[in-house]
Parts: structure tokens; sequence; C-alpha cells
């Protein structure tokens, strides 16, 4: 297998440097998992992007945790062009995942529960 270090750099692939969409985000998704899938590890670049939503990074990140663990993870994405409070986010984000992915039934149950009152 050819293993490689595969640059994303984020602003190229959003609408005027914003990554704000969960739909801006799923192509992107698509392309990590295409990468890691072929062992390579990823350069995810978030410089320049004037905004990064939540809900674009649980597309591009926290969806991730679904199929990965986050040794995988750790040890094949890597983060450049990050100030503190983006670091913070995808620290959220990814917390999250892993949490919502270890026990998806309860989550699941909680949600339908406040939405539908069913127990």
């Amino acid at each position: 297998m050819n293993m490689a270090i595969v640059k994303i750099l984020l602003r190229d692939k959003v609408t005027d440097n914003m990554a704000v969409t969960p739909i801006e985000g799923q192509p992107i998704y698509e392309q990590i998992v295409e990468f890691l899938n072929s062992g390579d590890t990823i350069e995810l670049d978030f410089s320049d992007l004037q905004i990064c939503t939540t809900a674009f990074l649980n597309v591009i990140i926290g969806n991730l945790y679904k199929n990965y663990t986050s040794e995988q993870l750790k040890e094949k994405i890597k983060f450049c062009g990050l100030d503190m409070p983006m670091r913070e986010r995808i620290k959220k984000v990814s917390d999250r995942a892993k949490q919502f992915y270890k026990d998806q039934e309860s989550y699941t149950n909680i949600i339908e529960s406040s939405i539908y009152g069913k127990d």
C-alpha cells in the first residue's frame, strides 16, 4: 500500500472561507474516509477560515468516531492552522462524538424520549 501524507486545505473546499454547513462538510468527510481507508495520513489545514461551525466539525470529525478509534484518528489525522478557540471546538466535538458512539443506543433513547415523550 502506498501511504502518503495528504493535505486538505479546508478553505479551498468551502464557500467564501466559511466552513458552516453539514452539507459542505459531507464531501470532505468522504474524502477523509477514503484516505484513511488507503492508509494515508491526513493533515487538515484550517488556515484562513473566517468561520468554522460545530455543525461542520461534527460531520468532518465527529462522524469519524463511528468507524475509527481515537487511537487510529490520533495517529492518522493531523491539524494545522488552528487558533485556541478552534482547538477547543475540535476537542469538544471529538469528546461528544466518542461519548455518543460509545453508547449510541442510550443517546438515541434519550433523544426519542425528549422529542416524542417515549420511555
